[in-house]
């Protein structure tokens, strides 16, 4: 083989591996920067070593360093993969994100709190949330029992605002209690309007589906190497 035909077969080769490998640095990036969203919110936490500081200044925090690494080492893979070539840095790159992957959504340890969902935290932020997210849905009801819908809109669409003015106040969403004094009330209980099942479509049967006929396939076959637990040092 000469060195021509060498070099087009190797560069051949390496363009396979960075392409193929492009949306994997994607996703770890955004899975990455969802957590540090929600752990901000305290919604999730990331895994953290009984004896681990989270931080040199404030002793009670658990930042989470390893989707910090995650995130930064992807976005540094999705520039270096810009004109579709490779260098030993980019490789040892994929490395690491693979092992800050298999570190991330792990179970507890005896020396290791795992990845945690704190669904109390969540429900409390859904409920707070909620009446901004059905102003639609309220605006349809309302009009179904004959209110004039331009009014509706206007109306919604103040105490919305004073309501989220509330909120980012550290106060109570009152946004049903301000429409009930322009007398337009709403009946929680019986348009069951707040039940978030409602607005979910088919999301739930979507994932399990999606669980039985493309996870499961993959994490048997490829069960061995999932066992592997990433060797990330914090």
């Amino acid at each position: 083989m000469d060195t021509k035909t060498f070099v087009f077969i190797y560069k051949d080769i390496e363009f396979a591996i960075v392409h193929n490998k492009h949306i994997d640095y994607f996703a770890a990036g955004k899975v990455a920067t969802d957590v540090r969203l929600l752990q901000h919110d305290k919604e999730v936490n990331e895994p953290f070593k009984k004896t681990q500081v989270g931080s040199s200044v404030m002793a009670y925090k658990q930042n989470p360093m390893q989707d910090e690494r995650l995130s930064s080492l992807a976005r540094y893979k999705l520039g270096s993969t810009a004109h579709f070539r490779a260098t030993n840095e980019d490789f040892l790159a994929i490395d690491a994100i693979m092992e800050l992957v298999l570190s991330t959504f792990v179970d507890d340890t005896p020396e290791k709190y795992g990845f945690t969902v704190n669904p109390e935290i969540v429900r409390a932020d859904l409920e707070r949330e909620m009446p901004f997210f059905i102003t639609d849905e309220v605006i349809a009801l309302l009009t179904k029992r004959g209110a004039d819908r331009g009014k509706v809109h206007e109306v919604i669409r103040d105490a919305a605002l004073e309501a989220s003015r509330n909120v980012r106040a550290g106060k109570k969403n009152n946004f049903f209690d301000l429409l009930a004094e322009k007398h337009l009330p709403v009946d929680l209980v019986g348009d069951n309007i707040l039940d978030p099942i409602r607005y979910i479509g088919r999301a739930r049967e979507q994932i399990d589906e999606f669980n039985k006929n493309v996870v499961a396939p993959i994490t048997k076959r490829y069960e061995k190497a999932l066992s592997r637990q990433g060797g990330v040092l914090i």
